[in-house]
This record gives C-alpha cells, sequence and structure tokens, in this order.
C-alpha cells in the first residue's frame, strides 16, 4: 500500500538493484543498471514499514491480513471486507488450480496469498521488503496451517531471487508505486513466468494521461518516490513490449475514493485508533488520503487492476 510514506515490497542485500527509470510513459526494451537506486528506495520503504506505527497503522485500520485498496458494493462495507473483494474480484480473473504456481510481489501480510492457497490449494511465494510484515506473515500462516502452500522471501522485485520459468502467476497488489525502476520489474516478472500460460494479476495507484504535474507533484513528494506516477499506457506498453497481450482492465477509482475516504474518517475520529497512531504519523496520514480522495475526484488520478497473459 502506498498511501503515505512507501509500499511494502521488500529488500535483498546479495542482488544488484537496478537503475532509476526516468520516463514512465515511455517503453525501452533495454536499459543500464544504477547499483545503488533500488537500495535506496527500498531503504526508505522498509524503514516506514517497519515502524511500529505504521504497522499499528494498518493492522487496526485494514484487520491485519490486508494493506491494498478495497472494492466497494454497499456503504455499510467495512475496509476489511472491501479489502478482501478485491481480492477475490482479482482471482476471478486469472486461470488458478491446485498446480498454479503463484508470486506475490509487494504482499504485505499475505491474505491474499493464504487466501489464494487456501481457496485454490495452490503454492504461493510471498516477495516483501518488511521484517515486520514477513513476521506477521510466517504467524499467521503458520496459525491458518498454510506452510506447506504459502513460503515469505525477502526481496526486491527489481531483482527477483528465482529461476527462469519459476511461477505461472505474478500477483502485485499497489506496491510498484514505489519501484525503482517499473522496465525492471516488468522484465523480472517476465522473466520469472512460463512462457504460455502465464497471467499477471497487477493494481496500482496512478496518474490519469491528462494528469496536471503541479497537481500530481505534491504525491510524489510526499511519498518520496523517486519516479514519476506511472499511467495506464504505461504499464500496457511495458507488458505488451514482454510478449504480453492485455487481457483486460477493470477501472476502479471510484473504489480508491471511497477507501481512503473511510480511512481518512477513521483517522478522523481518534478514540478508535491505537495509541502510537496519533500525533504527527496521523496528521500525515490525513494528508496522504486527502491527496488520494481529492485526485481520485478530480481525475488526476486512478486505481484500477489490470491482466495481462501469454
Amino acid at each position: 500500500m502506498a498511501y503515505l510514506e512507501s509500499s511494502g515490497e521488500a529488500t535483498v542485500t546479495t542482488a544488484p538493484p537496478p537503475e532509476r527509470d526516468t520516463d514512465s510513459t515511455a517503453t525501452h526494451h533495454h536499459h543500464q543498471p544504477n547499483p545503488n537506486a533500488s537500495g535506496l528506495q527500498a531503504t526508505t520503504a522498509r524503514e516506514y514499514y517497519n515502524a511500529p506505527a505504521t504497522d499499528s497503522f494498518y493492522r487496526s485500520l485494514w484487520g491485519g491480513e490486508h494493506i491494498h485498496i478495497g472494492t466497494y458494493t454497499s456503504p455499510s462495507d467495512t475496509i476489511t471486507a472491501a479489502s478482501q473483494r478485491t481480492v477475490e474480484r482479482m482471482a476471478a480473473l486469472a486461470r488458478i488450480t491446485p498446480a498454479t504456481r503463484v508470486l506475490d510481489i509487494g504482499a504485505g501480510y499475505g491474505g491474499a496469498a493464504r487466501w489464494l492457497a487456501r481457496t485454490y490449494g495452490c503454492k504461493v511465494t510471498c516477495l516483501n521488503l518488511s521484517e515486520v510484515q514477513n513476521a506477521r506473515n510466517r504467524e499467521r500462516t503458520r496459525e491458518q496451517g498454510l506452510e506447506a502452500l504459502v513460503a515469505v522471501v525477502d526481496g526486491v522485485f527489481e531483482h527477483l531471487p528465482f529461476a527462469d520459468a519459476t511461477f505461472d502467476l505474478v500477483w502485485c497488489q499497489d506496491c510498484l508505486i514505489h519501484a525503482s525502476d517499473r522496465h525492471a520489474v516488468v522484465a523480472e516478472v517476465a522473466r520469472v513466468l512460463v512462457s504460455s500460460g502465464a497471467d499477471v494479476i497487477l493494481t496500482d495507484h496512478m496518474a490519469t494521461r491528462d494528469a496536471d504535474p503541479e497537481r500530481v507533484g505534491p504525491i510524489k513528494k510526499r511519498l518520496k518516490l523517486k519516479l514519476d506516477l506511472a499511467t495506464r499506457q504505461f504499464y500496457q506498453d511495458v507488458f505488451l513490449a514482454q510478449g504480453f497481450e492485455d487481457a483486460g482492465y477493470l477501472e476502479g477509482t471510484e473504489h480508491m475514493v471511497t477507501h481512503c475516504s473511510r480511512v481518512l474518517a477513521a483517522l478522523q475520529d481518534a478514540r478508535h485508533l491505537p495509541t502510537d497512531v496519533s500525533g504527527d504519523f496521523a496528521e500525515n496520514a490525513k494528508t496522504g488520503m486527502s491527496h488520494w480522495v481529492e485526485g481520485g475526484k478530480e481525475r488526476q488520478l486512478e486505481w484500477g487492476v489490470f491482466h495481462f497473459r501469454r
């Protein structure tokens, strides 16, 4: 999730990290890696998600399973229920069987991974940065008796620590906004997927194609992003360049607006917040939520579900 400072993807000390991508709208097939870019971005994310206040924020408001945008069908929907509905909506797009090997990049607490494993009987590998989130993921996986199906790995998604053609499905929710090189991420996703019969199910927070840089700029600054926000066209272009076909896009900006509005309302009702989710942290979170609500309403920002296959 990428509302405040950083996302939930992970760090690996042995991988040579790739360079910063300077153009989120262009498609490049080749570029030279920068040994420092991914490490700096990952350090920012890791420090943020390991902080006790951050952990309390997500666990208290999302319910401890998910940290992504929810899908809302009723005014009475809770954040937890809506977040679970997004997982189910995404899964319905893919070709998942007990034999499907799933990689969840930026897996957070692993809620989606456990649901996929429990529902389909498939094996899921979670790649994530935060040791705090990974520890909770492993703990919940043990508690739910899913250790044989769900594994948790530390790693950055710009350099996936897996062999070629290891997975059938890559699952990615709301974390590529913080990538140091999105072209490298997509290339890595293509590498670790099988050459035929593979799916990618992905969501992200994006700028609209005609977004005003002056309106979106404060979000980039607040989130300490190395890249501009991606656009829908960017993802479609880079996945097509890697040999995937566009299997559809589910536009869901209204859900982003509703979700962030719900989180903002919860933050404003301090009576129900943990004591460590207060003061400067709460105020920063409120500002972040307001950016996403306003940006979505004004069509400067968008959110949706991509499906690519090959």
